[in-house]
């Protein structure tokens, strides 16, 4: 099966681990999720600049008077922006790692049934959603700001 050949490195047969074990296996785990998820802010972050005008563009689209009066009226309010652009873009930027790695914590200990559901289940959600982001980003963020402003 695919799916033990891809996380062989984690599949012991049907051994019983102590408690204490899976709590090790659990703390490995959200150490890779969020060592992954930090890099991928790290790179987001050096590019702010392209990912801002990605988020203004259905802006600059609507009303581009609009787009060039924004403004941060607080002190750290465009150091905050960035950090939460690159925190959003990260996520998605590592969204198939942490999805990697959570399977493979939650692999063993499911039955062949599920193991077989898992991929076609993973690959039509991940379909779904960037079929909703792009509806969303597409149609519905455009004509919400054209209602909004005229």
């Amino acid at each position: 099966m695919l799916l033990e050949r891809l996380f062989e490195f984690r599949n012991r047969g049907d051994v019983e681990k102590p408690f204490l074990s899976h709590i090790e296996d659990l703390r490995f785990t959200i150490i890779k999720v969020a060592s992954a998820l930090v890099g991928a802010m790290v790179v987001c972050f050096a590019f702010r600049d392209k990912l801002a005008a990605l988020i203004q563009h259905p802006l600059i689209a609507v009303d581009p008077q609009r787009a060039a009066n924004l403004q941060s009226l607080g002190v750290a309010d465009s150091f905050t922006i960035s950090l939460e652009l690159s925190f959003y873009g990260g996520l998605v930027l590592a969204f198939p790692f942490l999805v990697y790695f959570i399977a493979e914590f939650i692999l063993p200990a499911l039955t062949p049934k599920e193991k077989r559901m898992l991929i076609p289940a993973a690959m039509i959600g991940a379909g779904l959603f960037l079929i909703g982001a792009a509806f969303s980003y597409l149609i519905v963020l455009p004509q919400t700001l054209e209602f909004f402003f005229n």
